[in-house]
């Protein structure tokens, strides 16, 4: 994944990803503050996702995509899932 994080530094997706909102149920909210995050969030009727590229202090880059759609689920719910995901990302790499 090296070549790829390196790609997506330069990338239109990354300046953007770099740059993306901070709302306070995204993935990157679990993460620990000392952390890099470049992600792309979006939602729609029933949908919620982010993709996003890691960046933990002195450690390879880590990539996480989380989909959620076609669920009963409330926005608020999807968001929490998608955080919880955010956690055990935290968790197995800190």
């Amino acid at each position: 994944m090296g070549s790829l994080a390196a790609e997506q530094e330069n990338s239109q997706w990354g300046q953007k990803a770099e740059g993306g909102d901070q709302d306070e149920d995204c993935q990157r909210c679990e993460l620990l503050p000392d952390w890099q995050v470049g992600d792309k969030t979006g939602s729609g009727n029933r949908t919620s996702n982010d993709i996003a590229i890691i960046r933990p202090p002195n450690r390879k880059p880590i990539m996480a995509a989380v989909y959620l759609t076609d669920t009963k689920v409330d926005a608020a719910g999807r968001d929490k899932a998608i955080a919880d995901v955010g956690r055990v990302i935290a968790d197995l790499y800190r």
